[in-house]
């Protein structure tokens, strides 16, 4: 009858696979734009590992904090367009996550930041950074694949310590 309760069920995380107990939950997909969240921060509190973000088109003048876990997409291609402070879009400790097909649009110091993450970034346009398009530091084994980078007055992408991420099939011009 215990069991019946609890419910125990398996789950392979970034920190190896531990049990989990109680009800399976399954994957869900907000919409952040009309009729559905306000912002993208709001989206990103709501979510939990597994859930994936859809942004509608629209300019979103927010900081994005990403966390582990969740996938964080424009619902057409550059149709989202991100303008943040110093830094646009922030991995820090984040590990199985995404973000992809965005603009991120300056003026800012770093269109995205990946600290000690394993982020994968695919298919952005980033334009107008004055430090760098991305950073990577730390223990970070990104993925940068697919992006276009270019009219930044910083760097395109700068590998900063440790990290090791893998930049393949990148346009970068002009920075």
């Amino acid at each position: 009858a215990l069991r019946a309760l609890v419910r125990p069920y398996g789950i392979e995380g970034p920190d190896g696979g531990h049990l989990g107990y109680g009800t399976v939950r399954f994957p869900l997909t907000f919409k952040v734009g009309a009729g559905g969240i306000l912002t993208i921060a709001g989206a990103i509190k709501t979510a939990k590992p597994g859930d994936t973000i859809v942004v509608e088109s629209g300019t979103y003048h927010e900081n994005i904090r990403l966390e582990s876990g969740i996938t964080l997409t424009s619902a057409h291609r550059h149709g989202a367009v991100l303008e943040g402070g110093e830094v646009v879009v922030l991995a820090d400790g984040v590990h199985q996550s995404r973000i992809s097909g965005f603009k991120i649009a300056g003026p800012a110091s770093v269109g995205v930041r990946i600290a000690n993450s394993d982020l994968e970034v695919t298919d952005l346009e980033i334009t107008g950074m004055r430090e760098a398009a991305i950073v990577v530091e730390g223990e970070s084994p990104a993925s940068i694949l697919a992006n276009q980078i270019a009219g930044n007055p910083g760097v395109g992408i700068e590998v900063r310590g440790a990290a090791r991420p893998v930049i393949g099939n990148n346009v970068i011009t002009g920075n």
